[in-house]
């Protein structure tokens, strides 16, 4: 696993409660989670984030933080 991709794993571990994560690699990696949304209600389905394995170059980072943003602000959780 290429070092950006720990690296993002670990940043997106704040947005979760702890000790549910769970990260299963097959062809891509997925990381799930449960979450808590700003207003204090937990988030329905928890949260689901999908990220290569080993990125072919630099430009899946800036889609990833773009997608993520996006999917935060659709669920009601402020960046951290």
């Amino acid at each position: 696993m290429n070092k950006e991709v720990r690296n993002t794993i670990k940043d997106l571990k704040k947005y979760g409660i702890a000790g549910t994560q769970r990260v299963i690699q097959r062809n891509h990696i997925r990381v799930y989670m449960e979450g808590i949304c700003d207003d204090g209600n937990p988030i329905e389905g928890g949260l689901k984030f999908t990220l290569p394995i080993s990125p072919r170059d630099r430009n899946w980072m800036k889609n990833f933080d773009r997608q993520k943003k996006k999917y935060l602000k659709s669920k009601n959780i402020s960046e951290k």
